[in-house]
């Protein structure tokens, strides 16, 4: 009972038909599968001794009568329609249907020359199953369908179809479940042999954006001067019309074609992303039809922007703050939004007043620069005085000019030196 249902089942996927009008956007993917091809391989002894047995039959749509064969040819193994049959076995681990993934038919695929090579008449069985189906044996057990009537024969019609003369077989482990896939043929040509292949594999699937559920990508946070690789994207595809309803995850290894919002702040070369500029950037792509963002948001160091301090200051014995003049690039900061200001040491004359600049919003960090108080002038005038000639000359003081904010001679030090 346990085989008629797998069997009936597989029949129900094998008639299944895709109603759906899918997209025609597709995208390459690659997953890695273990192939198990002395497995399959195996299958051919069985498929010939059941063409050449006394089950060779098929019940006719009455579901009375049968179609008894008696003089059917053997297979004879066709390496080019294994390479069909191993390619469909890890299609149909992504997606469960005669239907390719990339919503395309056997007949495109054999017009395009990717499938069933050579081949003027063609068919395929495809069979999955966890537990079960995990043999040749089994697979080959539950495409007889021998406990099912007319409509459930379909993969039996095809082992036992005298059209077919060439049978390729292929068999895929993926992700704990087992996929088969017979491609049978008729092509007059023979075929080279090739080694079984048992190893694991990466396999190239064409997939179409009508399978994928959702598709998501990272948002960043870089610090400008920070070159990282561009965002990838993961996208999860769920197969549909199966009773297989297990999710069929992927991470895309090659990065889309992003359109960078910004190219002053974030610039884009090969498959690297290099920050530039502080703020927030988007970066957009479209995948498998999806449209799909990715923010960046981009820090910068304070110490990386360009300050300019004008202009001079001279002492005048008050705080001195001259205008001070913060650039990313090109682009002029405005204090208050992207840094503050913090003055020290800038009321005496000095080439070392400070002005300390801490970054706000996406500028971090601080630094201090320094400017220049130049000193007042200060005019110093000696009195005239007149005295007789040959008595010893002596000084009457001086006048000063220059002095600012109220000060006088009692700032000054040192001593006042004449000379006659």
């Amino acid at each position: 009972m346990k085989k008629k249902l797998v069997a009936l089942l597989i029949t129900i996927l094998m008639l299944l038909t895709v109603a759906t009008a899918w997209a025609d956007e597709t995208a390459t993917i690659e997953v890695e599968v273990t192939y198990g091809q002395t497995e399959a391989r195996s299958m051919l002894a069985m498929v010939n001794a059941f063409r050449k047995s006394s089950d060779a039959w098929y019940w006719n749509e009455d579901n009375k009568t049968k179609t008894v064969l008696t003089d059917l040819g053997e297979l004879t193994y066709d390496y080019e329609l294994e390479k069909t049959a191993m390619q469909r076995a890890a299609e149909i681990a992504v997606y469960y249907s005669h239907t390719r993934p990339d919503n395309t038919t056997l007949k495109q695929g054999k017009e395009s020359g990717e499938l069933f090579s050579g081949c003027t008449y063609y068919g395929e069985n495809i069979a999955a199953g966890k537990r079960s189906l995990t043999t040749a044996n089994e697979a080959y057990v539950a495409w007889r369908e021998d406990e099912d009537d007319y409509d459930g024969q379909g993969h039996r019609r095809n082992m036992l179809d005298s059209g077919f003369n060439r049978i390729g077989i292929g068999h895929v482990i993926y992700n704990g479940k087992h996929y088969w896939a017979q491609s049978l043929g008729y092509r007059s040509s023979s075929s080279t042999p090739t080694t079984a292949n048992d190893s694991t594999t990466t396999v190239k699937v064409k997939v179409s954006s009508a399978l994928v559920n959702e598709v998501n990508t990272k948002d960043y946070s870089l610090v400008a001067g920070q070159e990282t690789d561009l965002p990838v994207v993961t996208f999860t595809m769920k197969e549909k019309g199966s009773w297989l309803i297990d999710e069929f995850s992927y991470t895309q290894t090659n990065t889309p074609d992003w359109t960078v919002s910004n190219p002053d702040k974030l610039d884009i070369s090969g498959s690297t992303m290099n920050p530039i500029g502080a703020g927030e950037v988007t970066l957009s792509a479209t995948v498998l039809g999806k449209a799909i963002t990715s923010t960046v948001t981009i820090t910068k160091e304070v110490k990386r922007l360009n300050v300019d301090i004008s202009p001079d200051s001279t002492y005048n014995g008050k705080e001195q703050k001259p205008t001070v003049t913060v650039k990313d690039g090109e682009t002029v900061l405005k204090e208050g939004t992207d840094y503050t200001l913090e003055y020290s040491d800038n009321v005496n004359a000095s080439a070392n007043a400070k002005v300390n600049i801490t970054g706000k919003g996406f500028y971090t960090g601080s630094r201090t620069d320094n400017f220049t108080i130049a000193k007042a002038p200060l005019k110093v005038t000696a009195k005239d005085k007149t005295i007789t000639y040959g008595d010893a000359a002596t000084n009457d003081s001086v006048s000063y000019s220059g002095f600012v904010n109220g000060e006088d001679e009692s700032v000054l030090g040192g001593k006042l030196d004449y000379t006659y």
